[in-house]
C-alpha cells in the first residue's frame, strides 16, 4: 500500500501507521526533550532498537513525493510523541493516540509502490537546544530526588513500611509463608522479590529481610528467621542460601489482614506483568511500633520504636477524643521502647520530638555495680566472672543502647584504659551467654564506681542522645509529624480500609441476595421452570424463557440453569429461605455500619486492642527523668540505676569499735542448724560484731548515736572491703573529725510523696550498753531496725533485723484492713527501757555533715540503744535479758518532736536490761479481745528468740500476750531444765520461709532456715542453733526473706526496697 506523508493508516493488531519523514519526528522529539536516537521507549517501558538512520530524512515539510521512495523504517514510540506532533500540525488527520503508537516512516516512489531500493544518504541535521546548566541540573536532580524519597528511603505513614519491606512481606504472603508453615530459603524469597517487584540488587533485598527478622533491630520482628541472622556484635548474617524465613504471626495479624479482599489500591509492577499493593492494610500504627530510619536526598527520617500496648492505648485515647493534645497523649505513650532495652531520660528533647516531630532522646545503657567474691553478682550463688582477686568491684552492663555494637563497646573501653583516659579499671570482659548480655568492667580496689561510670558515659556509647526526626510520606509527600499526627493519619487510613471492606462485603451480600431470590422464585414455579427448559431449543432460548415467564434477571436465569437437580428438593428450599433471612440481616447490618461513623471507630479500636492483647509485651526500656539520668554519676545516678534494674541486696555491718563495711548478702552460704558459723567479718583484736543491717545500695541509712544524734547517708557511701577486711571507721565515712558513738543503723525506704502511707514491719534488737564500763561483761550490744519496707537492722549484740514484707503482702493486708496505717515514725529505745516516737520527715533524707538531734537525753547513763521505723497502728515487742517479753501498740507511745524526750517503755528487774525490739506491722496482725495478737489470713509469723549461748526457739504470735507500755511483760523460759545462767540476746520476727543470719561477737555468721527452728510455747526450753567457741556469744540476728526469690503469697517476710 502506498502511504502519503502525514496520513494515518491502520496496521495489524490495531496499531496506527504514520507515513512521515523521520527527520520531522526527530525534530519534534528534540523540541520536547524526549530521547529519540537509536532507540525509544514503549508505553510499558521496554526498549527496542529498530533503526539506525533515524535522522536521515528531509529537513523540511515541502517535498516531492516521487523522490521519497525508501525502505520503510519503523519504531515504537510513546503516545505523547504522536500527540505532540498532532498538536504541531504534522498530521492531516486529527486523531489523538492514547495507546501504543507504531510509527512508520515511508514514502512511495513511482506508482503502485513497485521497486523498493535503499535511500540515498541524507545529510545529518543537528538540533541543539541551549539551556542553563543550573536549570537542567535542578530539574533532572529533582526528578531523581523525588524517586528516591518516594520509592526508596521514606516510609508511608499508613503502614510504616518502605517499598522494599512492603514488597518482601507481600511476596512472602503470596508464597504462603505463614507462621504455621515450614521455613523457606531466604534466597527463594529474595528471588521472588527481585523478579516480580523490586528491580534492584539482591544484597539490598536480603539486608532488608534480615533486619525485619532481628529482634535487636525491630521492637516487634515481622519475620521469623531460622539460622544466623547477625548479632549485637555486628556479626554479618549467613548467606541467603543458608538461612530460612517465614512470616511472624504478628505480621499477618497487624499488616496483612484483609489484603486478599482488595481493600487497598494495587498498582502495576515495574514490568507491568502483575500488580502489587501500594500500601498494606495495617490495623495499628506500625510506624510508631517498629520505627524506622532512612536517608533520602536532602531528607532523612529517624523514628524510634515504641511499645505496642502503649501505642494501642494512645490510639484508643485518640479515637475517643480526636482533639487530644500531644501532652495528653504522652500519658499513654510516655516514650520510646527500644528492642535492646536501656534507660531513657525523658526531658525537653523528647517533648519537642512529640510536639514538633524533631527532638532527641537521652539513652543510656543499663548498668549495675556489683561487689562480691570473685566478682560474684549480688544474689547469685555462682560467680560468672573470672577475676583472680579475692574481692572485685565490677560495673556490669546488662543492656546496651539501641544500635550499639557490644563488641565495639568492649574494644573502645579497652582502648580508653590503655590510653590512660579511663583510670581505675583492671579488666574488661564480655561474659555474655544464652542467659543474656553481660559486659563486666572490673575496678581497682578503692576506686569509686561512680567516677568510672562518669568516664564511660562520657567517652563511650554507654550514653548517647538519639535524634528523632519523624518524617514520613503523607499522600505521597514527605511531612514531619508530631505524635498526634501519626494517630490522625492512621485513623483516617484505617477507617477507609474498613469502609472499603464493608462495601465489598455489602456488594457480595447483595449479589448473593439477588441469586437466592431468583432461586426461590424459580422453585415457587418449579414445574413451569422444568417445562420451559425442556421445551427450549438451546441455552439462550431457555434463558430468555426464564426471563420472560418467571421474571428472572440474566444473572438469576444463568444461575438457575446451572443448578443441579439435587438442589430442587424441599429441604433445599428451606435452606434457601434461611439463607435469605441471614443475608438480608447481614446487608442491613453492613448498611448500618457504613451509615454510622461511631461504629467504624469502635471497630478500629477493637481490632487494634485484639492485636495488642495477643502480641503485646512488657516495656523493655526503663523511663526516668532526664535530670536524674544526665547528672553526675553519684548518688542520684546510682539510685536510678538500682531502680532500673533489680536492686542488689547488701549487709551493712558495724562493730563495737565503730567500724562499718558493706558486703553482698549472698556471700554467705546456708548451713544446717548446729553448724559452725563461717567467719563473716574481719575484726580487729578486741573488737566484736554488734550490728547487721540488710538493705539495698540505693537506699539511705540513718546513723544513730548513743547520744541521740543521727546522720543521714546513702547506703552506698559505706565502703565495701573484702570479707577479711577491717572496714572503715564511721567517722571517716561521715567525713567528721570528732568521734561518732554509733549504736544503730536504720535503713530508710525512698522518701514517700506527700499524703502516702508506707507500711511494713520493722525491728530492732538488743544492744549492749553503749558505755561498756557501765555494764562490763554485757553480751548485748545496741542495734537498729530497718524501716517498714526494708529489712530491719539488728542492733549490737542481740539485735534483730525484722524481715521486710513484700509490697504484695502489704497491699493485701491494707485491703483487708481499710484503716490507714498512719505516717512513718522513727522509734528510739534506750538500754534502760525508755522509748520515743517521732515522725520521719523530709529532714531525715537530707545529707548534713554535722547531723541532727533525734532524741533529748535524760541521762548519760541511759544511752540510746535501738532505732527503727514504724507505723502508727503497728505493735512493738520489747525483750529483756531476763527473758521477759512485752508487746503493746505503737499508738501508746506519745508522738514528740525530734528534740523531745522519751517515756517509759519497759520496766526492768534489777540487774537486767533491754536486749531487743521488734515491730509487728498492722498489715499482718491485730490485737484480740483476749489480749493477744491475732494473725491476719495469709500470714504465718513467729518470734525467733536466741540466747547468748546460741540456743533458740520460735514463739507464735498468738502465744504473745499484749501488755501496756511501762510494765515488765510476760516471762519466757530460756534454759533447759536443771540449767541456768543463759540470757536472752536477740529476737526477730520471721516467716517459716525466711532465712536467718546469726552473728557472733567474734564475727562469725551462720545462715539457716527459720523453719528449722522448732515452734514452742514460752514455757518450753530452747535448743542449740549455733555451736560457739569458748568466749564467743551470739550478738545479732538478720532475717533474709524468700519473698524476693519466689512469689510466696503466704510469706510476710521482708524484702529489700
Amino acid at each position: 500500500m502506498q502511504s502519503h506523508p502525514g496520513q494515518l493508516t491502520h496496521g495489524p493488531k490495531g496499531s496506527i501507521n504514520v507515513a512521515y519523514p523521520m527527520q520531522a519526528i526527530s525534530n519534534c522529539c528534540a523540541s520536547q526533550r524526549w530521547p529519540f536516537a537509536s532507540s525509544t521507549l514503549t508505553a510499558q517501558g521496554s526498549t527496542r532498537r529498530q533503526f539506525k538512520n533515524c535522522r536521515q530524512a528531509e529537513s523540511t515539510r515541502s517535498f516531492n513525493e516521487s523522490s521519497f521512495l525508501r525502505k520503510p523504517v519503523t519504531c515504537l514510540a510513546i503516545p505523547p510523541l504522536y500527540n505532540s506532533m498532532l498538536a504541531r500540525g504534522y498530521f492531516e488527520q486529527q486523531q489523538p493516540v492514547s495507546t501504543r503508537l507504531l510509527v512508520s516512516a515511508a514514502a512511495s516512489r513511482g506508482s503502485g509502490g513497485a521497486g523498493l531500493a535503499d535511500p540515498p544518504p541524507e545529510p545529518f541535521v543537528e538540533h541543539i537546544e541551549e539551556r542553563e546548566l543550573h536549570v537542567e541540573a535542578s530539574e533532572s536532580y529533582l526528578a531523581y530526588a523525588m524517586s528516591v524519597i518516594v520509592g526508596r528511603a521514606l516510609p508511608d505513614v499508613r503502614d510504616g513500611l518502605k517499598p522494599v519491606h512492603r514488597r518482601i512481606l507481600f511476596a512472602m504472603h503470596d508464597l504462603g509463608l505463614a507462621h504455621n508453615k515450614p521455613y523457606r530459603k531466604c534466597a527463594r524469597v529474595v528471588g521472588e522479590v527481585l523478579g516480580k517487584y523490586h528491580p534492584h540488587g539482591d544484597s539490598a533485598v536480603y539486608d532488608a529481610l534480615v533486619r525485619l527478622a532481628q529482634d535487636f533491630s525491630m521492637r516487634h520482628p515481622l519475620i521469623a528467621g531460622h539460622g544466623n541472622f547477625g548479632s549485637l556484635d555486628d556479626d554479618p548474617p549467613a548467606a541467603m542460601r543458608y538461612t530460612e524465613c517465614r512470616l511472624q504471626s504478628l505480621a499477618a495479624d497487624m499488616l496483612l489482614t484483609n489484603l486478599d479482599e482488595k481493600v487497598v489500591k494495587f498498582v502495576p509492577t515495574f514490568d507491568g506483568s502483575q500488580d502489587e499493593p501500594s500500601v498494606l492494610p495495617a490495623n495499628i500504627p506500625h510506624l510508631l511500633v517498629n520505627g524506622t530510619n532512612g536517608i533520602a536526598v536532602g531528607i532523612a527520617t529517624r523514628i524510634p520504636p515504641h511499645n505496642l500496648k502503649e501505642v494501642v492505648a494512645g490510639l484508643s485515647a485518640f479515637i475517643k477524643n480526636q482533639d487530644i493534645t500531644n501532652e495528653e497523649l504522652r500519658q499513654f505513650v510516655p516514650g520510646p521502647d527500644f528492642p535492646t532495652g536501656g534507660v531513657i531520660g525523658v526531658g525537653q528533647g523528647l517533648v519537642d520530638a512529640y510536639e514538633t516531630g524533631s527532638g532527641s532522646v537521652l539513652l543510656r545503657a543499663k548498668v549495675n555495680v556489683e561487689e562480691g567474691e570473685d566478682g560474684a553478682p549480688s544474689g547469685s550463688s555462682k560467680s560468672r566472672t573470672r577475676s583472680r582477686r579475692p574481692t572485685a568491684t565490677n560495673i556490669v552492663i546488662s543492656e546496651v543502647p539501641f544500635q550499639t555494637s557490644k563488641a565495639e563497646l568492649v574494644v573502645k573501653i579497652a582502648e580508653l584504659v590503655e590510653a590512660k583516659t579511663l583510670e581505675g579499671v583492671v579488666d574488661v570482659r564480655d561474659e555474655s551467654d544464652r542467659q543474656g548480655l553481660r559486659v563486666v568492667v572490673e575496678l581497682k580496689p578503692g576506686v569509686s564506681s561512680d567516677v568510672v561510670l562518669a568516664g564511660l558515659y562520657k567517652h563511650t556509647r554507654l550514653e548517647s542522645r538519639v535524634p528523632c526526626n519523624m518524617v514520613a510520606l503523607v499522600d505521597g509527600a514527605p511531612k514531619q509529624l508530631a505524635l498526634r499526627d501519626f494517630f490522625k493519619h492512621f485513623l483516617a487510613f484505617r477507617c477507609d480500609i474498613l469502609i472499603k471492606r464493608a462495601q465489598n462485603q455489602l456488594g457480595k451480600a447483595q449479589d448473593r441476595l439477588h441469586l437466592v431470590s431468583g432461586f426461590l422464585a424459580a422453585m415457587a414455579r418449579l414445574d413451569d421452570v422444568v417445562q420451559l427448559i425442556r421445551e427450549a431449543k438451546d441455552t439462550a432460548a431457555a434463558r430468555a424463557a426464564l426471563m420472560n415467564d418467571i421474571q428472572l434477571s440474566v444473572t438469576q436465569a444463568d444461575a438457575t440453569l446451572a443448578l443441579p437437580l439435587r438442589r430442587l428438593t424441599s429441604m433445599e428450599r428451606s435452606a434457601l429461605e434461611g439463607e435469605l433471612k441471614q443475608v438480608s440481616a447481614s446487608i442491613a447490618d453492613l448498611e448500618d455500619f457504613l451509615a454510622r461513623p461511631e461504629r467504624i471507630l469502635a471497630l478500629v479500636d477493637s481490632e487494634a486492642q485484639a492485636v495488642a492483647a495477643k502480641h503485646g509485651t512488657p516495656r523493655k526500656s526503663v523511663i526516668i527523668s532526664e535530670e536524674e539520668a544526665s547528672g553526675k554519676v553519684a548518688e542520684a545516678a546510682a539510685t536510678a540505676a538500682a531502680a532500673a534494674a533489680a536492686a542488689s541486696e547488701v549487709l551493712l555491718m558495724a562493730s563495737a569499735r565503730r567500724f562499718v563495711h558493706r558486703v553482698p548478702s549472698a556471700v554467705f552460704e546456708a548451713q544446717n542448724r548446729g553448724g559452725k558459723g563461717k567467719l563473716g567479718a574481719g575484726l580487729r583484736e578486741g573488737d566484736c560484731l554488734t550490728q547487721v543491717v540488710r538493705t539495698t545500695e540505693g537506699n539511705r541509712v540513718l546513723v544513730v548515736t548513743s547520744t541521740g544524734h543521727a546522720y543521714s547517708i546513702p547506703a552506698a557511701a559505706i565502703p565495701p572491703p573484702s570479707r577479711s577486711g577491717y572496714g572503715s571507721a564511721i567517722a571517716q565515712v561521715l567525713n567528721t573529725a570528732s568521734s561518732v558513738p554509733m549504736v544503730a543503723l536504720v535503713p530508710l525506704k525512698p522518701q514517700p510523696p506527700p499524703n502516702t502511707t508506707p507500711a511494713g514491719p520493722s525491728t530492732a534488737s538488743s544492744p549492749p550498753q553503749a558505755a561498756p564500763a557501765a555494764q562490763p561483761n554485757s553480751a548485748a550490744q545496741p542495734a537498729a531496725t530497718a524501716d517498714r519496707h526494708e529489712a530491719s537492722s539488728s542492733g549490737d549484740g542481740g539485735s534483730d533485723i525484722c524481715a521486710q514484707r513484700t509490697e504484695g503482702d502489704e497491699a493485701e493486708g491494707h485491703a483487708k484492713r481499710k484503716a490507714a496505717a498512719g505516717d512513718q515514725f522513727l522509734l528510739l529505745l534506750t538500754v534502760g527501757g525508755n522509748i520515743k516516737r517521732t515522725p520521719l520527715t523530709s529532714n531525715y533524707y537530707k545529707t548534713t555533715k554535722s547531723g541532727f538531734s533525734v532524741m533529748k537525753m535524760d541521762s548519760e547513763l541511759d544511752p540510746v540503744g535501738w532505732a527503727a521505723s514504724c507505723g502508727l497502728h503497728d505493735f512493738v515487742l520489747l525483750a529483756s535479758s531476763s527473758g521477759r517479753l512485752l508487746s503493746f501498740p505503737v499508738s501508746q507511745i506519745p508522738q514528740v518532736s525530734r528534740q523531745g524526750g522519751s517515756v517509759k517503755g519497759m520496766k526492768l528487774q534489777d540487774g537486767h536490761r533491754v536486749v531487743g525490739m521488734t515491730l509487728v506491722p498492722s498489715s499482718v496482725a491485730s490485737s484480740s479481745i483476749s489480749g493477744g495478737l491475732v494473725e491476719l489470713p495469709g500470714h504465718r509469723l513467729s518470734v525467733l528468740l536466741v540466747t547468748a549461748g546460741g540456743k533458740g526457739k520460735r514463739i507464735s504470735l498468738p502465744d504473745l500476750r499484749m501488755g501496756n507500755r511501762g510494765t515488765m511483760g510476760s516471762p519466757c523460759n530460756l534454759n533447759a531444765r536443771g540449767t541456768e545462767g543463759d540470757t536472752l540476746a536477740a529476737l526477730a520476727l520471721v516467716n517459716p520461709n525466711d532465712e536467718v543470719l546469726l552473728g557472733s561477737v567474734r564475727g562469725k555468721i551462720m545462715r539457716l532456715q527459720a523453719s528449722s527452728v522448732e515452734v514452742a510455747s514460752p514455757k518450753n526450753a530452747s535448743r542449740v542453733l549455733m555451736d560457739l567457741h569458748d568466749g564467743d556469744s551470739v550478738q545479732t540476728i538478720a532475717v533474709i526473706p524468700t519473698a524476693n526469690k519466689a512469689n510466696d503469697s503466704s510469706s510476710s517476710g521482708s524484702s529489700s526496697d
